[in-house]
């Protein structure tokens, strides 16, 4: 079961539509409305068209001939990434609902689970503080186990259909299920969690209105894939090429959005067995504006988290049929892109039936699964870490921290049967533990050794430093964490990024006004014209993935700059973002510690 297609178009700035006559022509019977009720000028360009299904296409053909129309293209059906389920067996009141914990096997200790139990053991492990919205069609907010600190739908009108329900019920039961003795216990049982339904206005108005309702770090769970360009967008039984959801300019908008509030937004990968690195993805659909570029590389990055979906402990509810433990299972989308995994079958949790039916405010399955089923995985141990760091004070993790944090700190992929997890990556099962070290771990002598070290310049204070411990992935990327050194004690988890190996020259942190962690960035040099060399910055910022020149230099300047620093010294590159000047400074070990100087002796 899917929503309807929807037809969006985006107009160009300041654009005044309202008495247009031949806007009024185009649209015949149909109406345009904004899609967002939005203050940011980018998004109040995104538009809505309300029309029968067998007129979209062609509506999308005359709209787009309009001069302040940048584009009009149709949205196929949004659908549940979840994977075939079992009908509820037919309904037979239990005495007493029994504790099912035990066959919650996720929540266990790692590489078969998480670990939530390390978390709970730290205050505020268990989610509270952390508010989560799940976007879908509808839940069942009556339900036995999800009573407690529970926030309802914000948004939208869910679907009034058992099909959608239960789907929801079974998502927000992984999350954050009522830690109350019976039933089952979500990963995070006291975060807050709440819904935004995309029902009859897609998936991007529902993502907004969630994101308006949210914190800094808090978290938005996209439970929603389309079909695809790899089967011309049609919708398919066994959901074959379909892909995520910011694939479509208008989700890609506001995703980004969230994450320059800094909220946190998890998207399911999709049922659809795709490689979302392959360049069949680069070619935009009919009517996408003509500056899209594919998100799905990360060239211009959501700042979404990815999830795909990796094979249960062989064993699990006595079945050994996913293969190898955390291996990817066969219906997954998988790729560079995909930042963790989490189980995507044989997930006990609220809802559906086939292992307590009773009525539908007391059923609970054995077999939630799918992308539907791994990304709440993921999103409990994300809101588990965003706990402990709001009950000390601290401030949460971004969206980029919270990727490097999942890439770093999980339990590795394994190969599928004859398939290396290195050509399908969909990355590690989080492991609540190592996670929760790498937040404030100690450095023991050698931790640092053949780090890349980055220095930041605040023009008020210190030259503060940073190491950059890079590492190879299975996908022919670089995964690059920052750790701020400090009182050279201990480290303290900042951000991160991944690249292509190869990609950048050099690594610099651009200082922030606000005193908050640096912004990392890679910089990238290219030769030019008339013997000057280009200096690009792909920005980890707020533009996710904009590139833009902050230099331009001889060539010879370059050269003479690297020159300058002594035999042993570690080069650093300083980007002063209020001078717009680009800076050498040099390190080496001094028998007090380490030295830094700037290479013109300042």
């Amino acid at each position: 079961m899917s929503a309807p297609r929807q037809l969006v178009v985006i107009t160009a700035p300041a654009r005044a539509h309202a008495d247009d006559t031949s806007l009024r022509a185009a649209l015949g019977a149909a109406s345009m409305h904004p899609l967002l009720d939005a203050s940011d000028e980018a998004l109040q360009r995104f538009h809505d068209v309300v029309a029968d299904d067998g007129a979209l296409d062609a509506l999308a053909a005359r709209l787009r001939a309009l001069p302040f129309v940048e584009a009009a293209y149709v949205k196929p059906a949004d659908a549940l990434p979840v994977r075939a389920m079992l009908a509820p067996r037919a309904s037979t009141e239990a005495e007493e609902t029994p504790d099912f914990t035990a066959r919650q096997g996720y929540l266990g200790a790692a590489p078969a689970g998480v670990d939530a139990a390390a978390a709970w053991a730290v205050r505020g492990g268990r989610g509270a503080g952390v508010h989560v919205i799940d976007v879908e069609g509808g839940w069942d907010f009556e339900h036995e186990d999800l009573r407690v600190n529970k926030g309802g739908v914000v948004s939208g009108v869910p679907y009034h259909d058992r099909y959608w329900r239960d789907h929801g019920t079974a998502v927000l039961g992984v999350i954050a299920g009522d830690a109350n003795g019976f039933g089952v216990t979500g990963i995070a049982p006291e975060a807050r969690v709440s819904a935004a339904s995309h029902r009859g206005r897609g998936t991007a108005a529902a993502i907004y209105d969630a994101t308006e309702v949210l914190n800094p770090g808090d978290m938005v769970l996209v439970e929603a894939h389309r079909p695809g360009p790899r089967f011309d967008f049609a919708p398919r039984p066994d959901q074959r090429g379909y892909i995520p959801v910011e694939w479509w300019p208008d989700d890609l908008a506001v995703i980004q959005y969230a994450a320059r509030k800094g909220v946190i937004v998890v998207e399911a990968a999709g049922n659809g067995a795709e490689d979302l690195d392959d360049p069949f993805y680069d070619a935009p659909a009919e009517g996408f504006p003509r500056a899209w570029v594919n998100p799905l590389r990360r060239v211009v990055d959501s700042g979404a988290l990815l999830v795909g979906a990796g094979a249960p402990p062989p064993g699990t509810h006595g079945r050994d049929v996913h293969g190898a433990d955390r291996s990817r299972l066969e219906y997954s989308n998988h790729g560079a892109i995909v930042d963790a995994q989490g189980w995507g079958r044989e997930v006990t949790t609220t809802g559906y039936g086939d292992l307590q039916a009773a009525t539908e405010h007391r059923a609970y399955t054995d077999l939630f699964s799918g992308t539907s089923s791994a990304s709440p995985v993921v999103v409990g141990a994300l809101a588990c870490v965003q706990g402990i760091l709001r009950a000390s004070s601290r401030a949460p993790l971004t969206a980029l921290q919270a990727r490097a944090l999942l890439r770093a700190c999980g339990s590795p992929q394994q190969d599928r049967r004859d398939v290396p997890a290195a050509k399908t990556p969909i990355g590690a099962r989080p492991d609540l533990r190592k996670m929760i070290a790498a937040l404030d771990a100690p450095i023991a002598p050698g931790d640092l050794r053949g780090a890349v070290w980055l220095a930041t310049d605040w023009t008020r204070g210190p030259v503060a430093l940073y190491a950059l411990s890079v590492g190879p992935t299975a996908s022919g990327r670089v995964e690059l964490s920052v750790f701020g050194v400090g009182d050279g004690r201990r480290a303290r988890f900042v951000t991160g990024v991944d690249a292509r190996v190869g990609e950048s020259f050099a690594w610099l942190l651009a200082a922030r006004e606000d005193g908050a962690a640096p912004d990392l960035h890679a910089v990238d040099l290219r030769a030019s014209e008339r013997g000057r060399v280009s200096v690009r910055v792909l920005s980890a910022d707020d533009d996710y993935g904009r590139v833009r020149e902050v230099l331009r230099a001889p060539l010879a300047e370059v050269r003479d700059a690297a020159r300058g620093a002594a035999t042993g010294d570690e080069l650093l590159v300083f980007w002063d973002e209020r001078g717009g000047e680009v800076a050498l400074y040099a390190l080496r070990e001094g028998p007090l510690g380490l030295v830094v100087t700037r290479r013109d002796g300042a």
